[in-house]
């Protein structure tokens, strides 16, 4: 199983840290953030492959923390987390470019099935940036 960085952002702390335990447990390399300006600067200023955010936090939605991602790195996958799921939520988020939606509360084994799907995305896309700059 391929381990990865990961940037937890969430305004709730219980949820936060209880995803950030769980990650690390499975031996990722997690930073936990409690909003989207945070999540967006980590992009910014370290090597992220995956950005697990919460749909509605205070100053900055998982939506705008997308699009913000997708302009700064536009590899990193980027995971939805919502209290408030609806159809059009999840129809929105993945026109946007998420690389999935999920409903809290999280069911930790879905989530680590759907990190690794995400990390196996993010290195094709990095390995075929490599090959083409390459030729």
């Amino acid at each position: 199983m391929r381990t990865g960085v990961i940037v937890v952002a969430d305004d709730e702390e219980r949820q936060r840290e209880a995803l950030a335990r769980a990650l690390r447990a499975a031996g990722h390399t997690v930073w936990p953030v409690a909003g989207g300006m945070e999540a967006v600067e980590r992009v910014r200023t370290d090597a992220v492959d995956v950005v697990l955010t919460d749909l509605r936090m205070p100053g900055m939605s998982g939506i705008d923390v997308l699009r913000r991602v997708r302009e700064i790195q536009p590899e990193v996958a980027v995971i939805l987390l919502t209290a408030f799921g609806s159809v059009s939520g999840a129809v929105e988020a993945m026109k946007a470019g998420a690389a999935d939606y999920l409903m809290k509360p999280v069911d930790l084994d879905e989530l680590e099935v759907v990190i690794e799907r995400a990390l196996e995305r993010t290195d094709l896309v990095r390995e075929n940036r490599r090959l083409r700059r390459r030729l």
